[in-house]
């Protein structure tokens, strides 16, 4: 293949996605808040496409559920404004136990201006704060039984987007109900969540470390401040993707046809495969029941009270595994299964004595009951 075609065959490429983006640009309207149109949400998707080759190999779905879900949060991928982006991954699609399968799709993930403005429409705050410590900056922290204290002098006079001099980053969150929301991270804290994350290599963090260590400790600090349904969902899909979940998410009717579409389009990538199904967890085993004791020479009801919590003592046994342990004996003597806890004492008072002795039987250690059989 000569170098000359190289172009023609990615501009026919960008192509095929433009018009597969363009055939569900009703669906995003139909999602889209009045400040985003459907045609500045998919320009900026195609350009940010067309410059990214990666982004390319991505499948159909995946590409048209990144723009989807950046449609119903009314961002788009502008690269200055740090509002959402679309980071390619390899997913294995195989089942459990088959060759691995790889396949490239596209994952949405918000970006530090995103979850800026997302926090700003929950119209909860006050004041939103987040800044970068650096090394010639004044940096104070206090915490005393008067409460937290932080003080922050930054140098002015250094270059303070070069994230390899970052040594903090802290959030202020200021609430209207007079509240307030303070979080501190070390640069090995941020390291760290970025290590874990699926998009470590990510032109985000490539190009912005600054700006996604914000990012990072101001999550953490909208965690525990008040949020929207949007912001929540926001929030745990972030924690999704820093333990590696295979997370593609997309409306089910947009996905209704892609696999037609990605075959027309020729570009060499199979269909979506049949999602798997849950595996359904083995049914753990029934304990089986007490052992049911002969009403013949059954010893006073009182003793068999007193030794059944005696047993119940000494094996450090719960009063619900009581509660449990009956009822399994009334049930394979046949008989109506009547015991309940009364705050974390066992009734007995509806308890046969026959159940009482089987219950009795089955908690006894092996030599005591060979004792009693003597």
């Amino acid at each position: 293949m000569s170098d000359k075609n190289l172009p023609a065959k990615q501009d026919s490429k960008i192509v095929t996605i433009r018009d597969t983006l363009e055939s569900y640009k009703g669906q995003f309207a139909s999602v889209l808040p009045k400040i985003l149109t459907p045609e500045r949400l998919l320009a900026v998707a195609v350009s940010v496409i067309a410059r990214t080759p990666k982004l390319q190999e991505c499948s159909p779905a995946s590409l048209v559920s990144c723009v989807m879900q950046a449609a119903q949060l009314g961002l788009d991928f502008t690269p200055s404004l740090q509002l959402a982006h679309m980071v390619p991954y390899n997913s294995n699609k195989a089942r459990r136990g088959e060759k691995p399968v790889w396949v490239t799709e596209a994952q949405f993930q918000i970006g530090y201006g995103g979850l800026l403005t997302l926090m700003r429409r929950t119209g909860e705050y006050l004041s939103i704060t987040v800044e970068a410590v650096f090394p010639s900056d004044f940096f104070v922290r206090t915490i005393s039984e008067a409460g937290e204290h932080l003080e922050h002098r930054p140098d002015y006079d250094i270059d303070r987007t070069d994230g390899t001099k970052l040594t903090k980053v802290y959030a202020v969150l200021r609430f209207k109900d007079g509240g307030h929301q303070l979080a501190v991270m070390c640069r090995n804290e941020v390291e760290s969540i970025r290590q874990r994350s699926k998009a470590k290599d990510a032109p985000a963090w490539a190009d912005s470390w600054v700006e996604m260590a914000k990012k990072t400790v101001l999550r953490r600090a909208a965690k525990y401040a008040p949020k929207s349904t949007e912001l929540a969902d926001v929030l745990d899909h972030e924690d999704e993707i820093e333990r590696k979940a295979t997370i593609v998410s997309a409306v089910p009717d947009v996905l209704d046809g892609l696999s037609r579409l990605a075959s027309q389009a020729g570009d060499g990538h199979a269909s979506e495969p049949p999602q798997l199904e849950p595996t359904k967890p083995e049914p753990k085993p029934e304990p089986p029941p007490p052992p049911v004791v002969d009403a013949v020479a059954l010893p006073a009801h009182d003793d068999l009270v007193s030794e059944l919590n005696s047993l119940a003592q000494a094996q450090q046994m719960a009063p619900m595994a009581m509660v449990q342990a009956i009822a399994r004996a009334q049930k394979a003597a046949s008989v109506p299964i009547s015991v309940k806890l009364t705050g974390q004492s066992v009734d007995l008072g509806g308890v046969s004595d026959a159940v009482l002795a089987s219950v009795v039987a089955s908690l006894r250690p092996a030599q005591a009951v060979e004792e009693a059989s003597q």
